[in-house]
C-alpha cells in the first residue's frame, strides 16, 4: 500500500520499531532522497557525532563532528581535519618593553579566542624565541615567562608576539615587545691608565653605549680610584691628581675598581679595570731614581731626593738634593760656606804624589754617601759617568740647605747662576762645559780654559760682562795650589784680580780671598759683600740634559 494512503494519525508513537523491520529493510539507496539540500528546523541544536581526536575514523571529505580533546566542531578537508573556531586575537602585551638585565623575563599576553592548548611565543628577526614556560590563564590571557638559559640577552626585536591555538589558527601582533638591552663597553677591562704620586694624570676615559642610543652615566661600583681622582659621571673620563700619601713600600700599587656602565632604565653593565700608581722616582729610599731627567719629566719638587747607580755607594740608594731649573733637573755636588784661602786644597781636591799632576775632586764630609748638610763647612760627594751627565752650572746660596740654583746669595749684576751650556762662549766650549761637568761630577780632573790658552779655547762670557777664565788648580800646564777658579775675573787678557767665583790661595798677597757672587768689579780686590760664607754658599750642580 503506497505510503500516501497510510493516516497519518494511524502511526502511533513508538509504532515502527527496530525489531519490526526486517533486515535490511531500509537501505541508503531508499533513503538518500531524504538528505538532498536538507532543511532542519527547530530552535535546539543538532546533534552530530562526539568523540575524541583517536575515535576519528573513515574520514571523509564533508565529515563533521566534536572533538571532545579540543572541545570544538571539526571538519575534514582535502588538507585533512581542522577546527571550526574562530582565530585567536592578540590585542596587547605587558610590558612592551622586557629588560636584558632581568634574570626572570615575564609577558603577560591579552586578546581572545584563546582555546584550551593555546600557547604563545615571540618572533624576532631570527626566528621563534620559545619561552621557558607558556600559560594559558584565559580565553583572554597568556604568560609567557623566559628564565635560565632562556632569557633574552641578544637582541634581534623589535618582537611579534604570536599566540597559537590548539586548532593550528593562530594570530600576531606585530612589533609588540623590544628589549631594553644592557649598555655594551667598548673599554677594554683591565689596566687603563698608569699615574705617578703627585703628578696631574693625563686624561684616561672609559666608554660603553646603550644599544638602544640612549645616554650612559658612570660609576664606581667596587673598589676605589687612586686619591686625588675622580670619575665624570657623564662621560666617563678619569682626571686629578694622584697623592695617596701612603707609605712607600714598593714602586708601584695596582689600584683595582670596578665601574658601571647605567642605561638609565635599570640596565646597567659592570666592568673591571685597575690603575697603576707609580711613586715619584727619588721619592723615597724604596723607589729612587736613576736618572736626573726622571725626576724633572714628573715634576719633582726642588729639595732633597733618593739617587740609586750600581757604581756609587755599593749600588744602594742615597740622597742628594735636586732642583729643577732652565727646562732640566740638577743635582747638588758641592756646597761651600768655608772663606778659608785654602779650602779646596785642604778639603775636596785630590792633590798629591806623581799621579796628581792634575788634581782631582774626591769625596769630602759626606753623610751616607750624600752631601752632608748638617755638620762640617762644605761637602763633595762624587757621581759617575754612567750617569750621562752633560752640564754645569754654579750659583750663590743663603744658606747651607737651600734648594733650587736661583741665586738667593750674593748676585752681582744677576749674573747668577751660571750654566755652562748658557754662558760659554769660544770654539772649545762644548768641550769645556763638559770638561767642567767630569769635574764636578768627580770624574774627571782638574783643567784651565781661556781665550786661546789652556786645555780649551772658552770662557764666561754671559750678559754681565767678560770674558773670565777657568783655572781648577791647574793652570799653564802645571798643577797650581793657589787657584781654584771656576770663574776668574780679570780686565784684559793675562791681568789677574781676586777670584769672581771660587779661591785664590795667595796669603797676604792681593789676589787672597774666596769668592761667590761678585762678577764684572774691576777692582784688585772684592769686598766681603761677596766672601764665601754661611750667607753666601758657594753651590755646584750638574744635570743629564741641556
Amino acid at each position: 500500500m503506497p505510503i500516501s494512503k497510510i493516516k497519518g494519525n494511524a502511526i502511533n508513537d513508538d509504532a515502527i520499531t527496530t525489531a519490526k523491520l526486517v533486515d535490511n529493510a531500509v537501505t541508503l539507496g531508499k533513503t538518500n532522497n531524504l538528505f538532498v539540500n536538507t532543511e532542519i528546523a527547530g530552535t535546539e541544536a543538532m546533534k552530530v557525532p562526539v568523540g575524541t581526536t583517536a575515535q576519528r575514523a573513515n574520514a571523509q571529505v564533508g565529515d563533521l563532528r566534536h572533538n571532545t580533546n579540543l572541545g570544538i566542531l571539526e571538519q575534514y578537508t582535502t588538507d585533512g581535519w581542522q577546527g571550526i573556531a574562530s582565530s585567536p586575537t592578540v590585542t596587547s602585551v605587558s610590558p612592551n618593553n622586557i629588560e636584558e638585565s632581568d634574570s626572570t623575563q615575564t609577558v603577560v599576553i591579552t586578546g581572545q579566542n584563546f582555546d584550551a592548548n593555546a600557547t604563545a611565543v615571540l618572533i624576532g628577526s631570527g626566528g621563534n624565541v620559545t619561552p621557558t614556560t607558556s600559560t594559558r590563564n584565559s580565553s583572554s590571557q597568556i604568560t609567557i615567562v623566559y628564565s635560565g638559559s632562556d632569557v633574552i640577552t641578544s637582541d634581534t626585536g623589535p618582537y611579534d608576539v604570536k599566540v597559537t591555538n590548539g586548532t593550528g589558527l593562530a594570530g600576531t601582533l606585530d612589533d609588540a615587545i623590544t628589549l631594553d638591552a644592557a649598555p655594551n663597553w667598548t673599554t677594554a677591562a683591565g689596566n687603563i691608565a698608569t699615574v705617578t704620586e703627585d703628578t696631574a694624570m693625563s686624561t684616561a676615559t672609559v666608554a660603553a653605549t646603550d644599544p638602544e642610543g640612549g645616554s650612559v652615566t658612570y660609576s664606581v661600583t667596587s673598589g676605589s680610584l687612586p686619591s686625588g681622582l675622580s670619575l665624570n659621571a657623564s662621560n666617563g673620563q678619569i682626571t686629578g691628581t694622584p697623592n695617596v700619601n701612603d707609605t712607600v713600600t714598593s714602586a708601584t700599587v695596582t689600584h683595582n675598581f670596578s665601574i658601571t656602565a647605567n642605561d638609565g632604565t635599570g640596565n646597567t653593565t659592570a666592568r673591571a679595570f685597575n690603575i697603576i700608581r707609580n711613586q715619584k722616582v727619588g721619592y723615597a729610599s724604596a723607589h729612587p731614581a736613576t736618572t736626573i731627567a726622571s725626576m724633572y719629566a714628573q715634576n719633582m719638587a726642588n729639595g732633597m731626593v733618593w739617587i740609586q747607580n750600581s757604581n756609587l755607594n755599593s749600588g744602594n740608594p742615597f740622597q742628594m738634593r735636586y732642583a729643577s731649573h732652565d727646562g732640566r733637573g740638577w743635582l747638588e755636588t758641592l756646597w761651600s760656606s768655608d772663606s778659608g784661602n785654602g779650602t779646596p786644597w785642604t778639603h775636596w781636591l785630590n792633590k798629591g804624589g806623581s799621579n796628581y799632576t792634575r788634581p782631582q775632586m774626591y769625596a769630602y764630609n759626606q753623610s751616607s754617601y750624600g752631601l752632608n748638610y748638617s755638620s762640617g763647612d762644605s761637602s763633595f760627594t762624587k757621581l759617575h759617568n754612567s750617569m750621562g751627565l752633560v752640564d754645569f752650572a754654579v750659583t750663590s746660596k743663603s744658606a747651607v740647605a737651600g734648594n733650587g740654583l736661583t741665586a738667593t746669595g750674593a748676585n752681582q749684576n744677576s749674573a747668577y747662576p751660571l750654566i755652562a751650556s748658557n754662558h760659554l762662549s769660544g770654539s772649545q766650549s762644548s768641550a769645556c762645559r763638559l770638561a767642567l761637568t767630569a769635574y764636578f761630577g768627580g770624574y774627571g780632573e782638574g783643567f784651565s780654559s781661556g781665550s786661546g790658552a789652556g786645555d780649551h779655547n772658552a770662557v764666561w762670557q754671559p750678559s754681565a760682562g767678560g770674558p773670565y777664565e777657568i783655572h781648577l788648580s791647574y793652570r799653564d800646564g802645571n798643577q797650581t795650589l793657589g787657584e781654584w777658579h771656576i770663574a776668574d775675573g780679570f780686565t784684559s787678557a793675562g791681568t789677574t784680580y781676586a777670584p769672581n767665583v771660587g779661591y785664590r790661595n795667595d796669603t797676604g798677597g792681593a789676589y787672597d780671598g774666596a769668592n761667590v757672587g761678585s762678577w764684572a768689579s774691576s777692582n784688585s780686590t772684592k769686598s766681603s759683600t761677596y766672601t764665601i760664607d754661611s750667607s753666601n754658599v758657594l753651590s755646584c750642580w750638574v744635570s743629564d740634559a741641556l
